[in-house]
């Protein structure tokens, strides 16, 4: 009994002690266990002001595609919510039912100025924020995008935006600051934090919207039919994996330059859809050299060519503020390399005089420009090139013209059978002078009307987009549409045209006797990317129907073809009508060798989702805090 008594005692002392133990601890610690209780509810409320941030972000993109944080206004003005929207910086606040305020910031613009990568003003100085963290709405774009980071220190620009993370098209990535603390607990709306400490959480979301990015599935479509005539065997293939394909609603005709030309090689292991419900003008005419499986595809299918709108194609902003803005005209480069500006219809060329009524430019065109920008086009007087840096849109002339014309005071003719000879001048002082324009990597070239180019045209990843007739004639053509080091996911495009689309190299100088010789050549045509028309494509690197004259002294001289990535020649209005239905959409290739590679890598294909219109769906694909 005297035994248990001791246990009961000496047990009684331990918890005495272990309480007495606990106490002092909770007496010296209990500030500090406040302290971790009251920041980890601090950084709950700033991880919910960053989903709130989430959440509106969303909504704004599901209403309108294309939205950036431009809204310019106040656009929440409730008692427990205000959001405020300024040049692509939004600013939320919020507060609590215990009281508890909580900011929520997205950073869209990237403090470049007006004229900068982002195409935003900056903000107001008293809704500018130090955030390295950037992001970019790309649903709507016909390309991809790249999400950069701004700079750590003052003033938090973004100087470099072309390095980053690259974002595909139909997706946006927001990153959203959730800020809690004492800086913003006084807080009554928008606007800079007050002092004290916070505590910031960054939320970094991905969306996703419904959109048809596919690519062409044939090197070459043709609505009305392909004819290919080239001296030598004809070669379609394919890069990577995938299947070389041709397709049309008429007829796939290969021959021998002739009257009347013969059939020629097809080199080819793939697939051709033709009409063969006409056999004598339909089908598949070549001799085959490969393994070539064809199949019936005429004009009452259901099946469908590639479908690229007009209004899904990315082009050059008519804001003076983002893109340089040029009037409709002719612009002729001049025996001194300088630039003359005509206020007139290209149509008007062949007899236009030259010695009077024209501008003379500036190397940066200040002279006609409407924009803000001050660069982005110049010239080079000792090379005759014409450099287009950044995105160049034509806009309608003081005098009505919305064509645009780059051109030697000559001109150019557009191939060796061209007898009405529209873009050779009567007038002209000079028979031949050098030209290049040369559009820079990532530069669109748009114009609402037709666009002539008879110099030399050279780029490493632009685009030529025309809302008429495109047409380039000029001893070298070369374009490249992925740069000069391509990405496999990069997806572009070289030249679209709404209605006909005519790319030659011919070249006729009459040389200077008797020291210089005749010119009559064609040179080499390369493209890499998509080309892309309405009406009809004709490509020009020997003359139809004539056989290459042997070498010898001012003879002809033919060229070849090298097209990587998709040629489309639709034929219709892609939103009205299926390919072929307006009668147009034939492509015709001359050239001594034609070499058709379809190449995914150079290619663009656009969206089904029309900028600035609502979103049927939008899905979160991506979600989580930095760390």
């Amino acid at each position: 009994m005297r035994n248990r008594r001791g246990v009961v005692i000496v047990t009684v002392l331990f918890f005495i002690l272990l309480i007495g133990i606990l106490s002092r601890a909770i007496l010296y610690n209990g500030a500090l266990m406040a302290r971790v209780g009251g920041q980890l509810g601090q950084e709950l409320l700033a991880q919910r002001a960053a989903e709130a941030g989430a959440a509106y972000c969303r909504a704004q993109i599901k209403d309108k595609n294309d939205w950036k944080g431009n809204k310019n206004t106040t656009t929440v003005n409730l008692p427990d919510l205000k959001v405020v929207e300024d040049n692509g910086n939004v600013i939320g606040w919020m507060k609590n039912a215990a009281g508890e305020v909580s900011v929520f910031r997205i950073r869209f613009n990237y403090y470049d100025g007006s004229g900068g990568a982002d195409g935003l003003a900056d903000p107001a100085l008293v809704n500018q924020f130090d955030c390295p963290y950037i992001s970019v709405n790309n649903i709507s774009a016909g390309g991809p995008a790249t999400v950069p980071r701004a700079d750590s220190t003052s003033p938090w620009a973004v100087s470099s935006p072309t390095v980053g993370t690259s974002l595909d098209p139909t997706k946006a990535i927001v990153e959203i600051e959730g800020i809690s603390g004492q800086g913003v607990s006084q807080m009554t709306g928008p606007g800079p934090l007050g002092n004290g400490s916070v505590l910031k959480r960054t939320l970094r979301v991905a969306y996703s919207a419904a959109g048809s990015t596919a690519a062409p599935d044939s090197a070459i479509s043709g609505g009305n039919g392909i004819f290919i005539e080239a001296a030598n065997a004809v070669k379609v293939s394919v890069v990577g994996p995938g299947t070389a394909r041709m397709r049309t609603k008429k007829a796939v005709d290969v021959a021998s330059p002739g009257t009347p030309p013969t059939v020629n090689i097809l080199n080819m292991n793939g697939d051709v859809g033709a009409d063969t419900s006409t056999p004598v003008t339909g089908g598949l005419n070549a001799t085959l050299t490969g393994t070539v499986t064809t199949h019936d595809e005429h004009l009452g299918d259901s099946s469908d060519f590639h479908n690229l709108k007009w209004a899904d194609v990315a082009k050059a902003s008519t804001s003076p503020s983002a893109a340089v803005q040029l009037p409709g005209g002719i612009y002729v480069t001049g025996l001194d390399g300088k630039i003359r500006y005509y206020d007139k219809d290209p149509s008007q060329f062949k007899t236009l005089d030259q010695s009077a009524g024209c501008v003379t430019l500036s190397p940066d065109f200040r002279e006609v420009r409407t924009d803000t920008l001050g660069t982005g086009i110049d010239t080079d007087t000792t090379t005759f090139a014409v450099n287009v840096t950044k995105d160049l849109n034509v806009n309608t002339s003081t005098g009505g013209v919305g064509d645009i014309m780059f051109c030697p005071p000559s001109g150019r003719e557009i191939n060796e059978n061209d007898t009405a000879k529209p873009y050779v001048s009567t007038t002209s002082y000079s028979l031949w002078t050098p030209g290049l324009l040369n559009i820079g990597t990532g530069a669109k070239f748009s114009c609402a009307g037709n666009i002539i180019i008879t110099t030399d045209v050279h780029s490493k990843g632009g685009s030529i987009t025309a809302g008429g007739n495109a047409t380039i004639c000029a001893p070298s053509v070369v374009l490249d549409a992925a740069g000069a080091t391509p990405l496999p996911s990069a997806e572009k495009l070289s030249v679209y045209a709404k209605q006909d689309l005519t790319l030659s190299t011919w070249m006729n100088s009459p040389g200077y006797p008797p020291y210089v010789p005749p010119i009559k050549m064609y040179g080499p045509l390369n493209i890499k990317g998509l080309v892309y028309s309405w009406g009809d494509a004709n490509i020009y690197a020997a003359t139809p129907g004539k056989p290459e004259p042997p070498a010898a002294y001012g003879s002809v001289v033919y060229g070849t073809v090298d097209l990587r990535g998709a040629l489309v020649s639709y034929g219709a209005d892609p939103v009205t009508g299926k390919p072929g239905s307006a009668g147009n959409g034939k492509v015709s290739i001359f050239g001594r060798d034609a070499d058709i590679k379809y190449d995914t890598t150079y290619l663009v294909a656009g969206t089904t989702i029309t900028p600035g219109n609502p979103l049927d769906s939008i899905k979160r694909v991506g979600y989580g805090f930095e760390r």
